[in-house]
């Protein structure tokens, strides 16, 4: 089960779930990526309108374990860093990228 959090003032419907503004629905994991499939759940996620996060299996999916604790963390270092990463960025990535721009910040200037 994956939580989809609606980030935009209307109700948009994915996985034949309408989910409300401001609300989180559990949606299965299955039927979430047969949406994504879809034009407007990639342009809604990519947006921002929605985002995602947990999964039964977080152990098993590389690309989104860890907590909303760590991706919040890594948002805020993210920020101090000089960054702005979207906000349903996957936490792989924001990992990634946190620690290419805490490691560049760590080299001294070649001037």
């Amino acid at each position: 089960m994956r939580k989809v959090t609606n980030h935009h003032k209307t109700p948009l419907a994915i996985a034949g779930v309408e989910i409300g503004p401001g609300r989180t629905v559990g949606i299965e994991e299955d039927k979430l990526k047969v949406a994504m499939r879809g034009n407007a759940a990639k342009v809604w996620f990519k947006l921002g309108l929605l985002s995602v996060e947990g999964s039964d299996d977080d152990d098993d999916n590389e690309g989104e374990s860890g907590g909303a604790d760590e991706r919040e963390a890594l948002l805020d270092r993210a920020k101090e860093l000089g960054l702005n990463p979207s906000a349903n960025v996957r936490l792989d990535r924001l990992r990634r990228m946190v620690e290419k721009a805490e490691k560049e910040a760590a080299e001294p200037d070649e001037e």
